[in-house]
């Protein structure tokens, strides 16, 4: 089944008592290009982009990608700006997200904010800007791993208080964990 996106006649931009560029009036959401990026769509992006001037700029190119706006301006802003810094974050700057995230002074003003820790990382870098995405990126992966290393932790002290024997079947649930001969099930880490 095909839905259909009707576009009301007021949407449409007017320069100059002309119609300059409406989009187009049905577009079918069904017919959206999903998944990755072709090297083509992001040129269109950075050129489009480069030489626009456009506050609509975001929904003509999604228009033409057949991809939404949210998708363009995404990909652009988080991938194929060139004034972002690539690298991997450096000590400081972890540091900073750290502090910015578990210190209860910035709490309300940056906890989970990833944009305004962004910009706080980016105010006096020489090379390029951080994205939201790689702060978050960092951060959530720090969580997981930090839950990973207390499960684990836990695991450890809980086995070492057990012996496996060589013959026959070792069934025990220890706290949360299912133990059967010598094979630990884990729980899900969500």
């Amino acid at each position: 089944m095909i839905s259909y996106y009707f576009l009301p006649f007021h949407k449409c931009s007017f320069k100059k008592s002309k119609l300059v560029d409406c989009l187009p009036a049905i577009i079918s959401r069904s017919k959206r290009t999903p998944g990755l990026y072709t090297f083509e769509e992001a040129q269109l992006i950075k050129l489009y982009n480069q030489y626009s001037d456009r506050t609509d700029k975001w929904k003509i190119i999604a228009a033409k990608l057949n991809r939404t706006h949210q998708s363009v301006r995404g990909q652009y802003v988080n991938h194929l700006d060139e004034t972002i810094d690539k690298s991997e974050l450096t000590k400081e700057e972890k540091l900073k997200i750290d502090d910015l995230q578990t210190n209860p002074r910035h709490h309300n003003k940056y906890y989970k904010k990833w944009s305004e820790i962004a910009k706080k990382l980016s105010e006096n870098r020489k090379q390029g800007r951080r994205t939201e995405l790689q702060v978050k990126n960092y951060w959530n992966s720090k969580e997981r791993s930090q839950k990973r290393k207390i499960i684990t932790d836990e695991y450890n002290e809980d086995i070492s208080r057990y012996r496996v024997e060589d013959e026959g079947i070792f069934l025990k649930v220890l706290k949360n964990w299912l133990v059967i001969d010598k094979y630990c099930i884990f729980p899900r880490i969500v």
